[in-house]
């Protein structure tokens, strides 16, 4: 908990069971807040959010046994969307383990497939243990790792004292050959594109990156976890790929017309599927790691602090094609027209992409979204205007479902004056509902406005672009807001946008936890899909 406690860390979020009881008795005493929540799975992405939000590693908490294996699907969202993460998870005393059966399992196999580094603590070696973890979490890439600490051994006295030793940032510059050779190829270039990702938020590389667009006058794309490196509304936005929609097409017609791309911390964990593989258009790939996954050819790769890289080529810039300045602009419009056709060919019912429109029209801009996975997913990473790194929160490399819940409890404990909204389609709720409860139970109020279809219509979709039968996955809808108010939160049914927006709008003024059940029109996705 020192350890803990010398990294920045101020909440832990879990369940807990006999074997942490004196984990969580060492965080209370030492000033650091244990939040309750009803399902570790939930706990893990809250420490996800609550990681990606402050830039300090999140840590959760979980008994042995069934508490570990419900920690699967958290740990594995914090790997694939490389979020720094420590979970602590309980175990049997060493000497009982050759004769026990009862909750018996080997933990650290177990989540190995989806963890950095594993170990078991002891008092012994807590003190190098804690600090290598921690340290190999925030490395590159960032991830999850994982200490199995028994019950007996956490009462125990630990030998020696701690010390906290700093970590030393490792974003050097690149090699200047490689340098020389990019600014090569940025002065020959007359349509360059940039592909901003993931790396660019976690190396907190925006600046930067807003620098070289300005000096380039190029169109900027980006994967749906860096929404916010570069302002929605900024003219060479070009919006954001690999989502799997129809627009993608669009898109990648600008990556093909450009005679340059420039892959800016872009991490093809993002991606859905291999759409723009391989791409025939020379690449400088930029990056804290070298092109490893081999996802597209690099004529050049700097490798070193994002930030030191886009710095490096700033001498050599020059502006893109008079004509070619424009190209992002004219993909916006094409993008705004095929929303709006398909609007058209769906008139039944509330449409996800006006009431996502007018929901961001009139919200503060500075407000914060967690959204959850399903079609609604992959229509508010396309169309929600982000404009400030960090500011749009979803589940990508794993994509799973019931993150937006959790996500948004998180980032009201660490925040709790900047607007915020949870988006959430009824099929993620249905799985993580009781954290209602805990929202409650906390005071944490924001608004949850839920798309009701009765149905996981991005499934559906897929059945039926194959000419399969909508077998498994249809559902009823139970009364969402009578739900929501038996957990101390405000219910509202609505078919109207505009009363959506008003009771939104309230929520976010007077922090009120309200849940906001709009019936969609569901075929609107299969237009944009």
């Amino acid at each position: 908990v020192a350890a803990l406690k010398a990294w920045g860390v101020k909440r832990v979020f879990g369940v807990p069971g006999g074997s942490v009881l004196a984990v969580i008795e060492a965080l209370s005493q030492e000033g650091i807040e244990f939040v309750l929540v009803k399902h570790e799975n939930n706990g893990a992405l809250m420490a996800s959010a609550y990681a990606q939000l402050t830039g300090r590693p999140g840590v959760c908490l979980a008994t042995g046994g069934p508490g570990t294996v419900n920690l699967l699907n958290g740990l594995t969202h914090a790997y694939m969307d490389r979020v720094p993460l420590l979970a602590i998870t309980g175990q049997f005393a060493e000497s009982t383990v050759p004769l026990i059966t009862h909750q018996r399992l080997d933990q650290r196999q177990l989540l190995a497939p989806v963890v950095k580094w594993s170990a078991r603590v002891d008092g012994e070696n807590v003190d190098g243990v804690i600090d290598k973890a921690l340290r190999i979490a925030v490395s590159d890439r960032p991830g999850p790792v994982h200490l199995d600490i028994a019950g007996n051994v956490a009462m125990s006295t630990v030998k020696g004292t701690f010390s906290h030793r700093p970590l030393q940032s490792s974003g050097g510059p690149p090699d200047p050959e490689a340098c020389a050779r990019a600014r090569e190829l940025l002065q020959q270039a007359k349509r360059p594109v940039i592909v901003a990702g993931l790396g660019a938020l976690w190396d907190r590389a925006h600046d930067a990156l807003l620098e070289l667009v300005e000096g380039l006058r190029c169109p900027v794309m980006v994967t749906p976890k860096a929404k916010g490196v570069i302002p929605a509304d900024h003219p060479q936005f070009a919006g954001v790929v690999g989502l799997g929609m129809e627009v993608d097409d669009l898109l990648l017609e600008v990556l093909r017309q450009g005679d340059l791309i420039l892959a800016v911390g872009y991490d093809p964990v993002e991606v859905v599927g291999s759409w723009y593989r391989p791409w025939s258009v020379p690449t400088i790939h930029i990056d804290t790691l070298p092109n490893i996954d081999g996802f597209y050819g690099a004529e050049v790769e700097l490798v070193g602090g994002i930030r030191a890289c886009l710095t490096a080529l700033r001498p050599t810039i020059r502006p893109a094609a008079e004509d070619w300045q424009g190209r992002a602009e004219i993909l916006r419009r094409e993008l705004r027209k095929h929303f709006a056709a398909s609007i058209a060919a769906c008139p039944q019912g509330v449409s996800p992409y006006q009431l996502m429109l007018a929901l961001s029209q009139a919200l503060p801009r500075e407000t914060l979204v967690t959204c959850d996975v399903g079609a609604h997913k992959i229509l508010a990473c396309q169309v929600w205007p982000t404009f400030a790194p960090g500011a749009f929160l979803v589940s990508n490399g794993l994509s799973t479902m019931g993150f937006s819940l959790p996500a948004a409890i998180a980032a009201r404990l660490h925040d709790p004056e900047r607007p915020l909204l949870c988006l959430s389609g009824d099929g993620g709720l249905g799985m993580v509902l009781g954290e209602l409860e805990t929202a409650a139970r906390l005071g944490l109020g924001f608004p949850i406005i839920l798309f009701v279809d009765g149905s996981l219509s991005l499934i559906k979709v897929k059945q039926e672009e194959r000419g399969y039968a909508a077998v498994g996955v249809d559902f009823s809808t139970p009364d969402w807001a009578g739900i929501a108010t038996s957990f101390g939160a405000r219910g509202v049914k609505t078919d109207s946008i505009e009363t959506c927006l008003e009771e939104t709008l309230v929520a976010i003024k007077e922090r009120r936890l309200t849940l906001i059940e709009v019936t969609i029109d569901p075929s609107e996705y299969r237009q944009q899909m």
